[in-house]
């Protein structure tokens, strides 16, 4: 009785420390007003218009989440927080170091494997682009809650990110 009962309590515990991460993670961002500023994004559903073989119209209906930017400022290392949801797996970022000093930025998918997908340097005053299916995951991303760690080493951490994600990369 006394281990099933330990045994809750650390789930507990492991739960609410998760939880306590998450919303820190989320919360440090400086809230502009801006409704781009957002952490998740909202989705959009709209048609694509694909011209066929034969010269006619194709229409297809697609959903397109909309697009977001975070901001990367504070100490040494800064996090930022998304969601991708099921069957909108193809992610396009755009991390921009705006410090004077290089940044190391590491995406992880975070749940019961805590996958990196990447884990890439910025120079100062430069931008990197990545995009799922361009890095080696062309079916996409998995669905759920992701990271994007910004680490400055000695230096402070200044730096934006915009994403974009989409349930097709015809989409972008």
């Amino acid at each position: 009785m006394k281990k099933r009962v330990t045994i809750i309590l650390v789930l507990t515990i492991a739960m609410t420390t998760f939880i306590t991460f998450i919303v820190g993670v989320t919360s440090d961002r400086s809230h502009s007003g801006n409704s781009q500023d957002s952490i998740l994004p909202t989705e959009t559903t709209y048609s694509v218009i694909h011209t066929s073989a034969d010269g006619g119209d194709e229409t297809h209906p697609s959903t397109k989440s909309a697009d977001w930017e975070h901001k990367a400022i504070g100490g040494a290392s800064f996090s930022n927080a998304f969601n991708i949801s099921a069957g909108h797996g193809h992610l396009k970022l755009i991390m921009k170091n705006n410090s004077i000093h290089p940044v190391k930025v590491t995406l992880t998918h975070l749940g019961n494997t805590d996958k990196i997908y990447f884990e890439k340097t910025i120079a100062a005053h430069d931008t990197l682009i990545w995009t799922n299916f361009e890095e080696g995951y062309p079916q996409g991303m998995r669905g759920g809650n992701y990271v994007l760690q910004w680490i400055g080493g000695e230096h402070a951490v200044n730096g934006e990110v915009s994403g974009k994600l989409a349930s097709s990369i015809h989409d972008f």
